[in-house]
This record gives C-alpha cells, structure tokens and sequence, in this order.
C-alpha cells in the first residue's frame, strides 16, 4: 500500500531557521550570501537577538507544531555561527529548559567552516548535549580551493586543524562545483580522514549565474555523472563485505544521491515535496517575520507571516501547493515520487517561481535516480542481508516514538524531576521505537515498576489505577505511548504528546480505537506485592 509520506510521518519534526550571524570570517567562491544576483539584497543585514529566538522556539513549539515529537533549531544562516559562540550556548540552556518543560526533545543543529574551532571552543561546543555540529569542507587541499579568506588565503589547514580536534561525531557538508566534480575521490577522502564523522553530505552547488566561474552551470555533468558511477561501484564492493558504514555515512545526512536512495529503499512511501518549507520548516528574521524557507530569509516573496502575529495561510498556500502532484512537469515524470520535485530556492533563483523546475537540474536528478535505482536492485537480488540493513538504517523510529516522553510524564507525577536530555540521551530504540520490553526496563531504572495488562473489554479499564500508560497499539505499529490521567464515569482522562492540553475520550472508543494494553505504574516498595498494593490503592 502506498503511503504519502506527509501523512505517515506527520510532520513529527519541526524545524526552525535563524540567522544568528551575517558575517563570516571567509569569503568562498560559490557563497550565496555574496556570488547570487541580487541575494545579498534581501538576506537580513540585523543580527537575530537572543530574545526574538527564544519567541520564535515558543511560536514553533506551541502554535505551529505542538504535535511534533522532536525540534529542531537550524542556526545555519548566512554566515560563520562561531562568531557568536555567545549566542549559541544561552541557546543551548534555552532550549534545554524548554526539552525539559516539553519533555520532547529540542536540539541545535549548525555547519562551522572549523577555522575558528580550538580546544577551547571544542570543549564549549562539546559540553553542550543539545548541539549537533557539521563541518563545511570540500575534500582534499585541491577540492577545497574556493574555501578562502577575505584576503584570499587558502583555509584548509586551518579548516583541518579545527576539525580533527573534534571528539564527538559531526557531520560534513561538502558543496560540489567544476573544482571537484570527482565525487568519488572526495567522499573517498573524508570517509578515510575523519573517522569521528558519521554523516557525509554532497550537494551540487546552489548558485545558477552564468557569470560566477563556480556556479553549477559550469560543472562537466558527464564527468560529475562517471565519478558517481565510481562511486556506486565502491559502495558496492563495501555492501559485499559487509563494510556497512562507508553506505551508512552518505544515507545518514542530506546528500542528494543519498537521499535518492533512501527514496528507492522504501518504495511504498510518496515524496510529493522537495522539503518541509512552510510546512514544518520555517526561517525568522531579527523582526519576528517568517519566511518558508532559510536561504530566501528577508525575501518578501516568500515571507508567511510573523510570530507575534501568525502565519497568514494564504501567503504560505502556494508552497503547500508546491508539490509534485501540482507542478505540470513533475505531474508527468516517472520518478516524480522519489524526487519530490525542484527546491524552491534554485526555482525562484532561476526564474522568480516556486513551482518551475530547473531543466539542466532536473536532468540531473533523473540520472542520478537512475543510478540510485539500479544500486538498491543490484543489492536487493545480489546482497539481499545488506538491502534489510539498509531498509533498517533509514528507519528513524524516534520520530513517532513517545517512550521517553511517557517516561518523563510519569516521573514527574511520582515527583521525580529528571533531565528529559538524560532521559532521551540513554533511551534504547530497535525498529519500530521502543518497545514494550525496554520501556519496562528503562522506567525500572527509575524506581518505578510496570505492571502490564492486556485487556479483553472496554468495562475492564474501570479497574486501572492511574496514572497509567497506554501503547498506542490500534492506531499504529510503532510504539507510540500516551499517558492515562483519570478514568470515571465511562471516561478516560489523556494526555498525549501529540496534544497541547489533555483531553477525554469515552472508554469505550479508547479501548476500540486506542489501545487494550496498559502498563500500571507503582513505586517500588520493598515488602507490598501487588494485591496489598492494588487495595491500598482502592482505599485511597
């Protein structure tokens, strides 16, 4: 059965975008901030106060997205964000208070060019258990020539240098142009040199100017195409011995040939858009206005709204329409579900639309697939205990899992205050979430014992002590938890992460469209079993 994936998913991670800092302490060849016609124009030249993010998280987490399982606050911007290290780490307390008050998880994400990266910063970045970090570098010295200073230096020494005093994994983020167009060499070279990276993402670069020697028109589409073939071949030889990691690296992060694969991995999903822009990703500017997308941030054509006053649907209508299904060329490709369509910034850089695709983009994209199509085929037949390991690999199960968040909930109601980060940080997940058997075990580690109950009719619920914990096991396959507040009256009192406030449902549609397994909860207590616990509980 095919499913669309905005409607399995659901939306259960909500992304925001700042720009905490213009400046930058390089000046790259193909950077958007300085080599697109006109870009600079109407990328925010304020710098985004502490203040208006914290506003922008509490618009995000209680307007936009209060269903969302997880958070995620994207400082990316257009500039170095190391240069307001300040900023990040009032950021990193922010949001772990927020974590903890949610009892979801909020994290920080952001790219550094590594110059600045010392064992002072690395230290600071690496205490803070809320930040993920990537690393902008673009292979080996000569793959990285248009990483530059302002007064024209090369950076990769530096660039180097900063990364390898890293401890933690990080990502990199690699932006291809005519200058390394050998893809395979380049992702040869990182896998091999930074062990502690676990994510590699290779991105064609953004800029279409015919006029900037960088942009992607000037990249040998055919040589680019031959080095991915190389690629493909390598990754095969790995997936044969068993030599998972070096496939795991690229289908962890944003590469686009990752992606594509990721895609084919799950044929029965639908991928109608290109990304969740306006949907469950927006950019805020140093006003509070915003924007569906990062990049196009102060551009009035894609402004939506603003958080202290909301987002205006219509204004953000024509990026929800945005999608595959709509747009008259994708509508008729083959693949169009896998692609999911033009990126909304290259489009309207190319053409002042959002629904236009870039031809020589598309093209590309329709190769690539093909390559991506034919690697999962040949392992499926060939290599079919890769191809599983694969499928299971690119399976978040955290994304519809409640586990930690019940955790929390129940903790709270025994007065136990525990750091939802600690909670989240040693929480164990197989496919599907975390499953009965760990949510006993985990929650056990806090004195609190789980007495299981499968029941056979809904008048059975009546005799539940609560607070208690429900697994969602109607309504989906993954182990989705909600907490059972209060029962009376043929009434059951809920409260679900999905849910801002709790609510109350008749037993009986609980018990036939929300689950017959409950976990009752009870403090441990040395010397009262279960039936001595059960009538202390009646009397009270």
């Amino acid at each position: 059965m095919l499913k669309d994936r905005d409607h399995a998913g659901m939306h259960m991670c909500y992304t925001l975008c700042v720009h905490p800092s213009r400046k930058c302490n390089l000046k790259c060849k193909y950077c958007f901030a300085h080599s697109e016609k006109n870009l600079s124009d109407y990328l925010p030249s304020g710098e985004i106060s502490f203040e208006v993010i914290k506003d922008a998280i509490d618009f995000l987490t209680k307007k936009m997205g209060p269903e969302a399982n997880k958070y995620c606050i994207d400082i990316a911007g257009s500039g170095e964000p190391l240069l307001n290290i300040e900023l990040i780490q009032k950021l990193s307390e922010y949001c772990l208070d927020k974590s903890n008050e949610l009892s979801k998880d909020i994290y920080i994400m952001f790219p550094t060019n590594a110059t600045m990266l010392n064992e002072k910063t690395v230290k600071t970045l690496e205490s803070m258990p809320n930040v993920l970090l990537g690393v902008s570098l673009d292979g080996n010295r000569r793959h990285s020539s248009n990483r530059i200073f302002a007064n024209g230096d090369e950076s990769f020494d530096r660039a180097i240098k900063g990364t390898k005093l890293l401890t933690k994994p990080f990502g990199i983020a690699v932006t291809i142009t005519k200058t390394n167009e050998d893809v395979d060499e380049v992702y040869d070279y990182l896998y091999n040199s930074f062990p502690k990276c676990d994510a590699i993402s290779m991105q064609q670069v953004r800029g279409m100017d015919d006029d900037n020697p960088m942009s992607f028109t000037n990249i040998d589409i055919d040589n680019m195409l031959y080095h991915y073939d190389l690629l493909v071949k390598k990754m095969y030889r790995c997936a044969e011995m068993k030599e998972y990691d070096y496939i795991f690296k690229l289908l962890r992060g944003s590469d686009f040939f990752g992606r594509y694969i990721r895609n084919i991995l799950h044929p029965n999903m639908l991928y109608k858009y290109r990304c969740d822009a306006a949907r469950s990703r927006i950019s805020v500017d140093d006003k509070g206005d915003i924007y569906s997308c990062s990049v196009m941030n102060g551009n009035i054509d894609f402004k939506i709204g603003n958080i202290y006053s909301g987002i205006s649907e219509c204004a953000r209508k024509k990026f929800l329409d945005a999608q595959v299904d709509s747009v008259e060329t994708c509508s008729k490709c083959d693949e169009k579900y896998i692609c999911g369509g033009e990126c909304l910034a290259k489009a309207y850089l190319k053409s002042n639309k959002v629904d236009e695709p870039v031809e020589e983009l598309c093209n590309l994209r329709k190769e690539l697939i093909a390559k991506a199509r034919s690697f999962v085929e040949s392992i499926k037949i060939n290599l079919p205990e890769a191809y599983y390991e694969f499928q299971k690999f690119t399976i978040d199960p955290t994304l519809l899992d409640t586990s930690a968040w019940a955790i929390k909930k129940i903790l709270r109601e025994f007065g136990k205050e525990i750091s939802f980060r600690e909670l989240y940080s040693k929480m164990e997940y197989d496919r599907m979430g975390a499953s009965l058997s760990i949510l006993e075990r985990k929650i056990n580690e806090y004195g609190i014992e789980l007495l299981a109950r499968q029941l056979e009719d809904e008048q059975e619920l009546n005799e539940i002590i609560v607070p208690a914990i429900a697994w969602q096991n109607r309504f989906t396959k993954a182990y989705r938890y909600i907490v059972i507040k209060k029962i009376c009256d043929n009434n059951v009192v809920l409260e679900d992460a999905s849910m801002e406030n709790e609510f109350v449902m008749s037993t009986k549609d609980f018990f036939a469209k929300v689950s017959n397994v409950i976990f009752e909860v009870r403090e441990k207590v040395e010397g009262v079993n279960e039936l001595e616990w059960r009538d202390k509980c009646k009397e009270t």
